[in-house]
């Protein structure tokens, strides 16, 4: 009993996410062409000619990713039947340039008494998807216990003040420190065990990308490449991640020929093919078919066995993608790239595989026992 309700909290919180996340999928896809619009552009003499064209189409595409929380918080307002501009409110204040530069500084920051954790709020989901649930629990509450002339003229103010509050001293704060607990498990791990550790972080990357909180390594990452030139291998495992979740996307259009969705399984898979991006795939297929997330999170973890036995690394800051593979190219040391492509393309062909299998297999075994029973 206790086993089953455990379960059935899980289910809710992804089938809420789901909900939560559906309508920004189109968005999102959108912003994945867009960006690969970008890299392909790149190939051609035209960045070179019109520079600041390329500036210009990546603030398109990146616009999307970068007011996400905004988003979710209109998405998760329409989902939890709460005013969305009191939601959207509440999530900008995270993002607002003079809290972000606050934030970003080496002073100790406090509201009154209470201390401010320092944290990032921009490509993240879950902050916002849970203001926006604790909103419709206070306004709920509120409304319970007020007067109508009270929730007239003072529930925006204190829905928004109280909100806005407990997402910048509570929620997000808590967000962050769940992932950067999980960045410290894996550098734990890595003297432990590297091959297994490589193998846990890139089966992980799937929630890690839906929960927003992939963006934590960005900072690890860019410090990486900073110091040294090289990042020690969180890209290629969201590579591998990445690849797992188009063979993903791929299988479900080829084991679905009459679900209506088929194109726009088609369109995930190559979004995260040649631009990297794999929310689509995340939010509109894995999620609410949690057979396919599991099979993301097995292929996901089969390329991390190989990256942790070669440890090849990034040189580059991109989204790992098939048309930015040359991310992982090193002077003097060409396995680099083969290794890397190679442990993307197990996570490609497991994904994919295992899709078909876990579609087709049982039937053709029913078939056989069908035909002996005969």
């Amino acid at each position: 009993m206790k086993r089953f309700g455990v379960n059935h909290l899980f289910s809710r919180i992804f089938e809420t996410i789901a909900a939560c996340m559906k309508p920004i999928i189109p968005l999102l896809m959108a912003a994945g062409f867009i960006k690969l619009l970008n890299i392909l552009l790149g190939y051609t003499p035209l960045f070179t000619v019109y520079p600041q064209t390329e500036i210009i189409l990546s603030a398109v595409s990146d616009a999307t990713f970068y007011f996400l929380p905004i988003l979710v918080a209109y998405s998760s307002a329409c989902h939890f039947k709460v005013n969305p501009l009191f939601a959207m409110v509440s999530a900008a204040v995270l993002l607002l340039p003079d809290l972000i530069e606050l934030l970003n500084s080496q002073e100790k920051i406090q509201f009154l008494f209470l201390p401010v954790y320092k944290a990032s709020y921009a490509y993240s989901v879950l902050p916002a998807m849970l203001l926006v649930y604790l909103m419709s629990k206070l306004t709920g509450l509120l409304e319970k216990i007020s007067s109508k002339t009270f929730q007239s003229f003072f529930m925006p103010l204190v829905t928004v003040l109280l909100t806005s509050m407990i997402g910048i001293l509570f929620v997000g704060p808590l967000c962050t420190i769940a992932g950067n607990g999980i960045s410290t498990f894996i550098f734990t791990l890595q003297d432990l065990n590297p091959v297994l550790s490589w193998a846990v972080f890139a089966a992980l990357a799937p929630f890690l990308t839906i929960t927003g909180t992939s963006w934590i390594f960005t900072a690890i990452v860019l410090e990486s490449l900073g110091n040294t030139g090289q990042d020690i291998g969180y890209l290629v495992s969201f590579f591998v991640c990445t690849m797992a979740i188009a063979g993903v996307a791929l299988g479900a259009f080829i084991t679905e020929p009459d679900s209506p969705d088929r194109p726009t399984y088609l369109s995930a898979a190559l979004v995260a093919l040649f631009s990297g991006v794999s929310e689509p795939t995340l939010y509109g297929i894995c999620i609410p078919k949690k057979s396919l997330l599991a099979v993301t999170v097995t292929a996901s973890f089969l390329g991390g066995i190989y990256q942790g036995i070669f440890t090849p690394c990034g040189t580059v800051y991109s989204f790992p993608s098939v048309s930015t593979v040359l991310m992982f190219y090193q002077e003097g040391n060409p396995a680099n790239l083969f290794h890397a492509v190679v442990a993307a393309a197990i996570g490609f062909i497991a994904a994919l595989s295992i899709t078909i299998a876990v579609k087709y297999v049982p039937k053709l075994f029913v078939r056989k026992q069908s035909a002996v029973s005969s």
